[in-house]
């Protein structure tokens, strides 16, 4: 009986998740090693660095959805940026908290990143009810990988086929501005702005 029990419950953590693959399709199951991709807030504190995940202002929904990469494909799209950036000289900044983990680029304080974070997902702990919760990423590592706003829109444009449909950004500045960091220099992409770039996406 107690050995009944033991392959139930084998069985249940192996089952499948309601999550897949961004990259090859395949459904991620329980227990197995997974990274998850979030956009967040890169922010320097009395703690050390800290992340904030960049959600809606309205309803608290994610502006970019969490993206899950089964380990195999995360190893091989990781790899193939880290090509494409090896011969390019990062942006240095005077002002950087951080190194992007890709193309070593000078990363400042309030600037958009991604993070590339390695885990588990777990089903939640039983409620005093017996009905079992939904599931849960666990964190294997806490120290993620952390990609530059340039890094991570070569990665989702053009080495898989999208993580999402837009570009991620800074503010609203046009793609040059945002490969740029125009930000950086006072603009804001807004009506008012300098960046010739942010005026002609404006226009």
């Amino acid at each position: 009986m107690g050995t009944s029990g033991y392959l139930g419950d084998l069985d249940l953590d192996w089952s499948r998740t309601e999550f897949s693959c961004r990259v090859c399709g395949e459904c991620i199951s329980f227990a197995e090693e997974v990274f998850v991709v979030t956009i967040a807030v890169a922010q320097l504190t009395g703690r050390g660095m800290q992340y904030s995940q960049l959600l809606f202002i309205e309803d608290g929904d994610f502006l970019y959805e969490p993206v899950f990469l089964c380990f195999n494909c995360s190893e091989d799209s990781q790899e193939e940026l880290g090509e494409r950036v090896r011969d390019v000289p990062p942006v240095a900044d005077a002002y950087a908290v951080i190194d992007c983990g890709s193309c070593r680029s000078g990363i400042r304080n309030g600037e958009v990143v991604a993070l590339i974070t390695h885990g588990e997902i777990r089903l939640s702990k039983r409620s005093p009810n017996g009905i079992t919760g939904g599931s849960t990423f666990e964190v294997m590592d806490a120290d993620p990988t952390v990609l530059c706003v340039s890094c991570i829109n070569t990665l989702s444009k053009e080495i898989v086929d999208e993580f999402w449909t837009e570009l991620v950004k800074q503010f609203n500045e046009c793609p040059e501005g945002t490969e740029i960091r125009c930000w950086r220099s006072g603009c804001s992409a807004d009506e008012d702005s300098d960046c010739a770039n942010c005026k002609r996406q404006a226009g």
